[in-house]
């Protein structure tokens, strides 16, 4: 397990199920997007934090 795996894992935990998300649907889809990929590499040390980062054409993904 790479590290952005074991912020994934840690993420879902701490975020997702702690707010009662229980669908194992949500909780797979979760575990498998790599949130990394879709920003900026300066901004990887935040890829799993509970804070909106910017990705392209002004948005963010939160």
């Amino acid at each position: 397990m790479d590290n952005f795996e074991k912020l994934r894992h840690q993420m879902v935990e701490t975020q997702i199920v702690t707010r009662g998300i229980s669908d194992k649907k949500v909780i797979d889809a979760m575990l498998k997007i790599p949130r990394e990929k879709f920003i900026e590499k300066k901004f990887y040390p935040q890829a799993y934090n509970d804070h909106p980062l910017p990705i392209d054409e002004g948005q963010t993904i939160s």
